[in-house]
């Protein structure tokens, strides 16, 4: 979810080209430092203000690792502003307005935004980023869901209901989660001729200010080249 929040953060802002990849964890820093050397990603604000001045792209790296598996790749995200600069030269990047950025499940897109009582009444609601469930993603939880309410079992829907309000709380995920509740209740009462005895769970909204939980590439890289140094056979 923070890397997803980061992503959309980005991508709100102007960084709209992208690639993607994986790369084992001990050569994960080299990477980082490759590209903060050959694309500038490790620039300070004022560097990519003057950057951007100068008609530059701004560019940066964005990686998730799982902690709890030390094995399992780090995956990264190289994100770029429109501009000149080696990246649009030597990478293939695609414009994230007609390639849709995927990740577990979800895509990031631009979604029309109900106005809201704060809202200015002569200024328009402009349409702003959001995740949202793919297609296969929510044809999955609809699957999910008749499985439950036909079967009548009680403990699948109270496990299906709790899975549905864990759900990335971005505002597109939001409105299909609720959608996904109001699917689960007409079908109830198609099949069971009465109401759904299960309130609709509660899909807490992810901060938008809310600081990502990080950790410093290179504590990665080290910890796994050590890992790999204590399972080489002594000869």
């Amino acid at each position: 979810t923070d890397l997803m929040r980061r992503v959309l953060h980005y991508a709100s802002h102007g960084y709209t080209y992208w690639t993607a990849g994986e790369i084992a964890p001990a050569k994960a820093e080299a990477l980082a430092l490759k590209l903060a050397e050959r694309y500038g990603t490790g620039r300070t604000e004022t560097q990519r203000y003057r950057a951007k001045g100068r008609g530059e792209a701004n560019t940066m790296l964005l990686m998730l690792h799982d902690p709890k598996d030390r094995a399992s790749p780090v995956y990264w995200w190289l994100m770029a502003t429109p501009g000149t600069g080696l990246v649009h030269e030597l990478e293939e990047l695609a414009d994230i307005r007609r390639k849709r950025a995927n990740l577990t499940g979800y895509e990031l897109l631009v979604l029309p935004r109900k106005r809201l009582e704060k809202d200015k009444p002569d200024r328009a609601s402009k349409p702003t980023w959001t995740w949202v469930m793919t297609q296969e993603t929510f044809d999955g939880w609809k699957s999910r869901i008749q499985t439950a309410v036909r079967q009548d079992n009680e403990k699948l829907i109270q496990q299906m209901l709790h899975s549905l309000g864990k759900v990335p709380g971005f505002r597109g995920v939001r409105a299909q989660a609720y959608l996904l509740y109001r699917i689960a209740r007409a079908d109830w009462k198609r099949t069971r001729k009465g109401e759904l005895p299960y309130p609709a769970p509660l899909v807490r909204y992810c901060g938008r200010y809310r600081k990502a939980g990080a950790v410093a590439v290179a504590e990665v890289s080290r910890k796994a080249r050590r890992q790999k140094q204590q399972k080489m056979p002594v000869s």
